[in-house]
């Protein structure tokens, strides 16, 4: 799960320091095997970690080998064996090769479009050190959330995994937006905005860029987006359910990097039944 905070503030005094501490120590129910934390100029930025993959290597915020970037990541990336060779290809020398090292080589290899490459679902930031400019990034359907509140008229900006953290250790107020309230108890879910004040969600596939006082949010993907490439007509039921099943099996084999065992919340329900059958298919312990 792991807990990402982040503070950007252009006056850090010593109680907003401890502020920082105290919401990162709070993050520990999302992270409890490591938390870490780096500073750089008027920027804190902290990690609890929950390892997965790279247990013993993949410790965070991680720091670029150029020293130009700092990112902290939240979620699995299937394919960042695969990426991680291509990068290796182009002779870019990396020190673990876990998949924030990944991350951020494509980063710096390729920009914002680095998400594209991407398989999995996550949250991640990456800071140029040299300016504390922040490229936040948050997957197709946000299913690793990111908030980024401001506070004390934009002077400090923060972006974090849990915005519960802000509110218990006195950083925001506990202060809802009304108008928000209804949406929320009949959807469950927020259209656009919070029911807290003063806090965001960064949306799904969606890119938040803060330089200095500026802020834009860039949408990199949608879906059923149409496009000028026509769509095959030989597509046939038969060959609908050969496709699916391949992919069935390419997706599920891909799950098999975690250096953890797997768990399968199983249910009656088709789509628990059809993962646990590939599982079974394809030797996957469970």
């Amino acid at each position: 799960m792991c807990g990402i905070l982040i503070f950007k503030s252009k006056n850090f005094n010593n109680e907003l320091k401890k502020k920082f501490q105290f919401c990162l120590k709070d993050l520990k129910n999302r992270g409890p095997d490591d938390l870490n934390m780096v500073k750089n100029k008027n920027l804190l930025a902290g990690f609890t970690r929950l390892s997965i993959n790279d247990i013993k290597t993949g410790s965070q915020p991680f720091v670029s080998l150029c020293g130009k970037y700092i990112i902290v990541f939240n979620g699995e990336i299937v394919n960042y064996n695969e990426l991680g060779e291509s990068i290796n290809k182009k002779n870019i020398k990396m020190k673990y090769g876990h998949e924030a090292e990944v991350i951020l080589n494509l980063f710096i290899l390729y920009g914002d479009k680095c998400v594209e490459l991407l398989r999995g679902f996550f949250a991640f930031v990456i800071i140029e050190t040299k300016t504390n400019n922040i490229h936040a990034f948050v997957d197709r359907f946000a299913i690793k959330p990111l908030y980024y509140v401001e506070t004390n008229k934009g002077e400090l900006k923060i972006i974090t995994s849990d915005y519960s953290t802000l509110i218990r250790n006195g950083v925001i107020k506990k202060e809802l937006k009304m108008s928000n309230i209804g949406d929320f108890f009949s959807f469950g879910r927020y259209f656009g905005s919070h029911i807290f004040q003063n806090v965001k969600q960064i949306g799904p596939a969606s890119i938040l860029k803060i330089k200095g006082d500026h802020k834009q949010t860039i949408k990199y993907w949608q879906p059923f987006k149409f496009t000028s490439k026509p769509i095959s007509k030989n597509i046939t039921t038969n060959n609908s359910l050969i496709l699916l099943n391949e992919k069935f099996n390419e997706v599920t084999n891909l799950w098999k990097l975690g250096e953890t065992d797997i768990s399968l919340c199983l249910s009656t329900g088709i789509d628990s039944q059809i993962v646990s059958y590939y599982f079974n298919l394809n030797n996957i312990k469970k």
